[in-house]
């Protein structure tokens, strides 16, 4: 098998291998080896590429740990271009901008997670968290253990269409969902964002509102009898594109859409965000831009409201 990796034609042979196994330095019978000076003379004429490799590899780890850094610095702009744009309430479109949308697999903890091989939250909320953490945490960003909120955290909104499931016809019996199902979900995703976050579960869950829609737009209307029918989670205005979530967290928090930023992830979110009159901004925009103001969406505009500023980054 060595043999073929590395093209050896006769054995037995002498290879000098890279540290990675990738490439091969040097190649000899053991009487060539001899013939130009044993193993040491192949090792001093193989230094320079070795030097070379070793260059190479530093320069990649350099980039990799830079790399690192990224998405720390995007959240802090993200976070100091809400404050400095007045935003005190910010809406979350939970289906995938903090979760896989069908997906009702949920780890409570980070460390839970590593044993699910399909845990809702990774790959969709994980892009938040960094943001989350400097919006939400007080003290340093990057500090270990569990931390008080900030004093000027924003408040928070979730709203979720995962209630369709109780109710949409199309969805067989082994996907439907109970109205206890769909709130035991979002149980646990506020208590793995405040783990992934480095908050209190308590503390977080006494910031956050949740605002489910249970009526799936596919759906008949509730029966007059039905005791559903007068709450508005079960209504038809509480289904995206329709801004009743919207206009119902905006309520409870009496903050207006002036200051209220939806963080959205396609266009019914966006269409719900302009009949709402509040401004709105797609996770990645939001997430992983180094200017993220740049593409922020005005209620009615058709993409970013402004020109591109410099990026917003703390000195």
């Amino acid at each position: 098998l060595v043999a073929l990796e590395y093209g050896v034609e006769a054995l037995p042979c002498l290879l000098l291998l890279a540290p990675d196994g990738q490439r091969c330095l040097a190649m000899a019978s053991p009487l060539e080896a001899a013939a130009a000076g044993g193993v040491e003379a192949l090792l001093a004429r193989s230094v320079p590429e070795l030097q070379l490799l070793r260059k190479q590899r530093a320069e990649q780890q350099g980039v990799r740990e830079l790399m690192g850094h990224v998405p720390a610095l995007y959240a802090a702009s993200a976070a100091q271009m809400l404050r400095h744009e007045g935003i005190r309430l910010v809406v979350w479109q939970v289906e995938g901008c903090l979760k896989a949308a069908v997906n009702v697999q949920l780890a409570e903890t980070a460390a839970a997670a590593g044993a699910k091989r399909h845990d809702a939250f990774q790959g969709y909320g994980s892009r938040a968290v960094p943001l989350l953490r400097q919006l939400l945490r007080a003290g340093g960003a990057s500090d270990e253990g569990v931390a008080a909120l900030r004093s000027d955290a924003p408040a928070i909104a979730f709203v979720s269409d995962q209630g369709h499931r109780c109710t949409d016809p199309t969805v067989g019996a082994r996907g439907r969902l109970s109205e206890a199902a769909v709130r035991d979900v979002a149980r646990k995703l506020v208590r793995r964002v405040a783990n992934e976050v480095g908050v209190g579960a308590e503390a977080l869950e006494g910031h956050v509102r949740w605002y489910h829609s249970f009526l799936s737009p596919a759906a008949p209307r509730l029966a007059e009898s039905d005791p559903r029918r007068g709450r508005r989670e079960w209504s038809r205005e509480y289904a995206r594109p329709s801004p009743g979530q919207l206009h119902h967290a905006m309520e409870d928090f009496g903050v207006p859409p002036a200051a209220t930023l939806l963080v959205s992830y396609d266009d019914r979110d966006e269409a719900a965000a302009d009949a709402a009159g509040v401004s709105s901004i797609r996770i990645e925009q939001l997430c992983m831009s180094p200017a993220p103001l740049s593409q922020l969406r005005r209620p009615g505009a058709s993409g970013g409201g402004m020109a591109a500023p410099d990026a917003f980054v703390p000195r």
